[in-house]
């Protein structure tokens, strides 16, 4: 139990006593004396001054071997109490103290600042075994840091929704947009040099980089454990299904869990899909020449494997639509067909089936006899604009049928 001592003792008395310490002491020590050896370097009359003020420093911090004790710092600590002591300490510190000046003095300090972290980087270097310490307080701080978080971010969700967004946006518009604009253009223009470059040094048809990156691997190869690589990557890949799996099972085992994720999957899919809209929007604005010169070299570098992939994730969709909830694709048809332009989509479709027959004969051939009872129905009579059309198509399908000529 800490002694009556401890229950009285000041932030200033906590200073006098921690000054007792080995820890301590020998820090000050430490410091005052690199200072000295700062201030006589390279000068013969300043080191017989300072031999002398060493030698008092280095006794007045100093104690005899049987006067010290391992971590007399950390048992202070521990007598005084002063974990208790520590939250009056920071409100009075909190309370008397003007945060202002601190970041006036981060605002100046930038390079200063920077500069000691590469000094102390290059410490813990140049002693291994203090670098393999401090790494160690890693987990530590980190698990500090985490709480701190944690602490505050709750704090902040008790501020009302008007304040909280106030503080927020107070504290974004401090953040300079225009460093990071001129950031972004330095790296582009960086990479755009580095292309450039690699195309003048290289050799026709193979930039140098290409080269350079292909000698690199090549090198790395040899020293690659084939084996052990292929291994790593199937860790990984199990170590996904693995997560997926977890995630899958809390899905199954939570109703409510699983209709707020597809909830999220379908906002997502509208998001992409509003985008998408958006974007053809704008190409729909296009009418110039130069203009639908552009667009053609831009449509002209689509993917086709892509594209695929992503017709099979659509029917992929609408498959586990229909089982499991059937009564949604009639509803998305419907608002889909209902918003089409009929005229567009009719020259749409001569284009892609008139123009590009031969290219389309494998998917038609594989997919017709499957949508053609569905067809029929759509292709009765209406007594409308279209039954001429569609007339026509009834006896070139009854020829092709017929196999007549």
């Amino acid at each position: 139990m800490p002694d009556d001592h401890s229950q009285n003792i000041s932030f200033a008395g906590f200073i006098a006593e921690a000054l007792q310490t080995r820890e301590i002491r020998n820090t000050v020590d430490s410091v005052i004396t690199e200072i000295i050896n700062q201030w006589e370097e390279g000068n013969a009359v300043k080191t017989i001054i300072s031999n002398p003020v060493k030698w008092i420093v280095n006794n007045c911090f100093s104690k005899p071997d049987n006067q010290q004790q391992e971590n007399e710092l950390l048992l202070l600590i521990q007598r005084l109490n002063m974990t208790k002591h520590i939250g009056g300490i920071m409100r009075s510190f909190l309370k008397r103290t003007d945060l202002g000046y601190f970041r006036t003095y981060a605002d100046h300090s930038k390079e200063d600042i920077q500069s000691m972290i590469q000094e102390l980087n290059d410490l813990l270097v140049e002693f291994p075994g203090k670098l393999i310490t401090g790494l160690s307080f890693i987990p530590v701080v980190s698990n500090h840091v985490v709480f701190y978080l944690k602490d505050l971010i709750y704090r902040l969700n008790v501020l009302p929704a008007d304040i909280l967004t106030d503080i927020i946006i107070s504290i974004f518009k401090e953040v300079d947009a225009k460093p990071l604009g001129l950031l972004i253009n330095h790296v582009n223009e960086l990479i755009r040099q580095i292309h450039t470059g690699s195309a003048l040094i290289g050799e026709a048809g193979a930039p140098q980089f290409t080269s350079e990156l292909l000698e690199k691997l090549k090198t790395i190869h040899k020293e690659v454990n084939t084996e052990l690589l292929f291994k790593a990557g199937t860790a990984i890949i199990d170590g996904k299904e693995v997560l997926q799996s977890a995630f899958n099972t809390l899905l199954d085992n939570d109703p409510e869990l699983m209709k707020a994720h597809l909830h999220h999957l379908i906002l997502s899919y509208n998001s992409k899909l509003s985008m998408i809209k958006q974007k053809l929007e704008l190409i729909d604005t296009l009418n110039d020449e130069d203009d639908t010169e552009t667009l053609t070299s831009v449509i002209s570098e689509i993917n086709g494997s892509d594209l695929a992939e992503t017709i099979n994730t659509a029917c992929f969709i609408l498959n586990a639509l229909q089982e499991n909830a059937p009564a949604t694709i009639p509803k998305i048809l419907s608002e889909c067909i209902n918003t089409l332009d009929l005229d567009e989509m009719e020259h749409a479709m001569e284009t892609l089936f008139t123009e590009n027959t031969d290219i389309f004969k494998p998917l038609v051939r594989t997919t017709f006899p499957g949508i053609v009872n569905g067809l029929i129905g759509c292709l009765a009579s209406a007594n409308d604009e279209n039954d001429e059309q569609i007339e026509n198509s009834r006896k070139n399908l009854r020829q092709f049928i017929l196999g007549e000529e």
